[in-house]
């Protein structure tokens, strides 16, 4: 289910034919973005703080990514901005891409039709994008839901 908002913008359309995909990533939108380019033929560069977890890492090569580590969050975030004006390079950020959000909102769309008594979603918090699919969906939802 991780990579349901990274495949939302594959999903969308927006995928190149010939580009390449990148991300900044403390791990877990890398493993989606990898395992999404995985699946549709895509190459992808995922830039990481040297700080990430191993297994997080180890995940993202196994799909074929290529890692691109820095020495913080911060430069990682700079460094992956600065390869995005390249051009044929898209970037996909883990937490205000629209069609990642958008995605990472079926993961609610999905309890709720599975669990209609669901009143309350307590969603984690990393960079955002689960959070703000999730109150989105709550939002649009024709019952009163509680996000925490």
């Amino acid at each position: 289910m991780i990579h349901r908002g990274t495949l939302g913008h594959e999903i969308a359309g927006n995928r190149p034919v010939t580009s390449g995909h990148q991300s900044r990533t403390n791990g877990n939108h890398g493993s989606a973005l990898a395992r999404a380019a995985s699946a549709f033929g895509v190459s992808v560069r995922v830039h990481l703080p040297a700080t990430a977890p191993d297994v997080k890492k180890d995940t993202i090569r196994r799909y074929g990514a290529t890692i691109i580590e820095a020495p913080s969050y911060d430069q990682a975030e700079a460094n992956a901005h600065a390869e995005a004006a390249m051009p044929g390079v898209t970037f996909i950020s883990a937490y205000s891409h629209d069609d990642v959000i958008a995605g990472n909102g079926t993961v609610t769309l999905e309890m709720l039709s599975e669990r209609p008594a669901i009143d309350t979603l307590i969603m984690p918090v990393g960079g955002g994008g689960l959070l703000s699919g999730s109150a989105i969906v709550a939002r649009r939802s024709t019952r009163s839901l509680l996000v925490i």
